[in-house]
């Protein structure tokens, strides 16, 4: 037998940390586009341009993964939150019937 204690409220805060860090990450990726794609080429040109763009564009993609990732986890945590709380209304309903 296990016992389960959950604090939907800090659980819920975690979430919404979670999510607002995956804005964050998302913020950066966008700055970052925009150096590499609008504010580089004018200021570096040629191979080590290129090696930069190439770099980024390698990498870019598990930036996205990693935001995608946190949304994802925050997604879960308030679905379970809600599943958690749900039961708890039900559970209650059910003693003072």
């Amino acid at each position: 037998m296990s016992i389960i204690h959950v604090s939907t409220e800090e659980a819920r805060e975690l979430a919404t940390r979670t999510l607002n860090l995956a804005e964050e990450l998302n913020s950066l990726i966008l700055s970052q586009d925009n150096i590499i794609n609008d504010e580089l080429p004018p200021v570096l040109e040629g191979q080590t341009a290129q090696s930069f763009i190439d770099q980024y564009d390698h990498l870019r993609p598990s930036l996205v993964a990693s935001y995608d990732m946190l949304v994802n986890v925050a997604g879960q945590l308030n679905s379970i939150i809600t599943g958690f709380e749900d039961r708890d209304q039900n559970m209650s309903a059910q003693v003072n019937q």
